[in-house]
């Protein structure tokens, strides 16, 4: 009635049922969840020093922990994107599946979105990782108390 745990299937993550090929084997669920999330690796980051959020901070790269899956969008104001991910040489330490790194490349890693008269800050990282990742939370302190030093107008122009 059920497989033997023991028994694998050499390549089960890729294996399909030969009835309908859109169908995963179950046994590697596991496996492909894995792959579609990045589990505790520092990231590379670029940096635009000169934006209010990032006062504070003197290197144009900054590593920062990276532990979730999802892509944040980018600002529509090209000034409200102070801090993304690297283009080249993404990962610094830890394990990333490739598809994965290539999604992140470029992408924000803080993105300020203007809704109304207020603005929405967009971090897509956990600056104060259980006060674990020392550096980064002053990310999260200046999102706080720096918001405000951020131009209000809503155009490039």
């Amino acid at each position: 009635m059920f497989a033997d745990k023991n028994k694998k299937d050499k390549g089960s993550n890729q294996a399909r049922s030969k009835e309908d090929e859109s169908r995963s084997v179950y046994n590697g669920y596991e496996e492909d969840r894995g792959r579609r999330r990045i589990s505790g690796a520092t990231l590379r980051a670029k940096a635009d020093l000169t934006h209010p959020l990032l006062f504070g901070f003197n290197r144009t790269h900054i590593p920062v922990f990276y532990n979730a899956r999802k892509v944040i969008s980018k600002a529509k104001i090209s000034y409200d994107t102070p801090l993304i991910f690297a283009k080249q040489e993404l990962l610094m330490t830890g394990y990333a599946d490739k598809k994965q790194i290539e999604k992140l490349e470029g992408t924000p890693v803080i993105a300020v979105h203007r809704v109304g008269k207020g603005k929405i800050v967009a971090v897509n990282t956990d600056a104060n990782f259980r006060a674990f990742w020392i550096g980064t939370e002053r990310l999260f302190a200046n999102t706080l108390f720096f918001t405000q030093a951020i131009d209000s107008r809503k155009d490039e122009g």
